[in-house]
């Protein structure tokens, strides 16, 4: 459009005129009795948050939830409202494709003796997900706001007011994947390792984007190959004192896994070859990643 003012004009049988210098454009409307209507929503009963926390939260279990999966549940993260025995409220944010888990929580908010204990849990669909991400990137010096009805999820921030329908469905018991910490740890060099893979990674075959990785007293190898390119090998300094250990992940998992990370090292513990590998870092306790691995 021209720079300048820019006028519109409702006028009959609902048509709009959009007028701006010599520039005249007329645009078919509709009643606006037939746009549904909006959720009457009061602030009492919105939990305030937090706004780099939420953030971090949702940018670190975003990348794990489904993408037109065909399990219609996994499309969406799900959020947890829990009050602690301090009376502050811990969020619970998980995200799972079946393939591979994130799960971040922390306390958010101030304690409050006055607080009514609260136990929510809710399926928010990844787009809403992501418009919260970008409101929320946007900064601002007001406090969000969330909250829920039946179905209906609330989120406030500098005046905006965003809602979405709720998923329907039961989420699957994700606690139960989420290894107990025992069993092989290795710690190694998060920024090397990432590195490694990407590395690595570019001869792999398929789209499984497969990559051998070895375990041993000292070290990590990562190893991949194609029959129609050649191979790659990468061995990283680690520190680990179990039994030699061989396993195969899909790179891009632990790539994604590994960038919303932000500790100088990292932590992979599984029990055997096959069974699932949960990823940490000392700096974020309340952030826990399950990626599972395949055969290679």
């Amino acid at each position: 459009m021209p720079s300048g003012e820019i006028e519109l004009t409702s006028g009959d049988n609902n048509w709009t005129t959009i007028q701006a210098g010599k520039s005249q454009f007329k645009v078919v409307g509709l009643p606006s009795g037939d746009y549904p209507a909006l959720p009457s929503i009061e602030r009492e009963g919105l939990t305030p948050l937090a706004g780099a926390g939420l953030l971090e939260l949702i940018r670190k279990t975003l990348f794990a939830a489904g993408d037109n999966d065909a399990r219609y549940i996994l499309n969406g993260l799900l959020v947890s409202l829990t009050t602690t025995e301090k009376k502050t409220t811990l969020l619970r944010l998980v995200g799972t494709d079946g393939h591979r888990l994130a799960v971040a929580e922390r306390e958010v908010g101030t304690p409050n003796a006055k607080q009514p204990a609260q136990d929510i849990k809710a399926i928010i669909p990844k787009k809403a997900a992501q418009e919260m991400r970008r409101l929320l990137e946007e900064g601002g010096d007001e406090e969000p706001l969330i909250g829920f009805t039946k179905n209906l999820m609330i989120f406030r921030k500098s005046g905006l007011l965003l809602t979405s329908r709720l998923m329907e469905g039961n989420y699957p018991n994700y606690q139960q994947v989420v290894p107990k910490e025992s069993g092989k740890r290795i710690v190694v060099n998060r920024g090397l390792l990432e590195s490694a893979l990407r590395r690595v990674s570019v001869l792999s075959k398929d789209k499984a984007n497969a990559v051998k990785v070895s375990f041993a007293p000292g070290g990590m190898t990562l190893f991949s190959s194609n029959p129609d390119y050649g191979e790659a090998t990468e061995e990283l300094v680690a520190r680990y004192e179990g039994e030699a250990l061989n396993t195969g992940f899909n790179a891009r998992y632990l790539l994604d896994a590994l960038s919303v990370m932000d500790g100088e090292s990292v932590s992979l513990q599984m029990d055997t070859a096959l069974s699932p590998c949960l990823i940490q870092e000392a700096e974020s306790p309340g952030f826990k990643c399950v990626v599972m691995p395949i055969k290679i």
